[in-house]
């Protein structure tokens, strides 16, 4: 068998997923950060993050901060929202979203943070704009 057990089956799928993701605890600490999300904030990424060490997410990505506190006090199981960040590939525009990681008794135990990279999109429709 490829794996040797179903966490590394989903270790694996979460490391190829083509978006930077994120997936944090309930204290929102950084558990772990995919490859892509290493190749975008590769200069940014604190050594602890990349050790196995639990961060704040705060430390690496703190525009999330208010938006993690309106999904934890929300009912909502997810938020997106876009973001404008600085990174390793120059300023990028992100779709971001955060969902809720429930168990079966519907009880909130982590968060995905999904960032899909937009910057191409929204600087073709700013282009459409300045043409009309």
């Amino acid at each position: 068998m490829i794996w040797d057990s179903q966490e590394d089956r989903y270790k694996l799928i979460f490391n190829i997923v083509p978006n930077p993701a994120v997936l944090l605890d309930l204290d929102n600490n950084i558990e772990a950060i995919n490859d892509s999300c290493l190749e975008y904030f590769q200069n940014q990424v604190p050594r602890e993050i990349i050790y196995g060490d639990r961060v704040p997410v705060s430390r690496l990505f703190p525009w999330l901060e208010q938006a993690l506190t309106a999904l934890a006090s929300g009912n909502s199981r997810e938020l997106t929202f876009e973001q404008a960040v600085d990174c390793y590939r120059g300023r990028t525009i992100f779709q971001v979203r955060l969902k809720k990681i429930l168990d079966p008794f519907d009880i909130h135990r982590s968060t995905l943070v999904l960032m899909n990279d937009i910057t191409s999109i929204v600087e073709a429709e700013e282009k459409v704009k300045r043409v009309r």
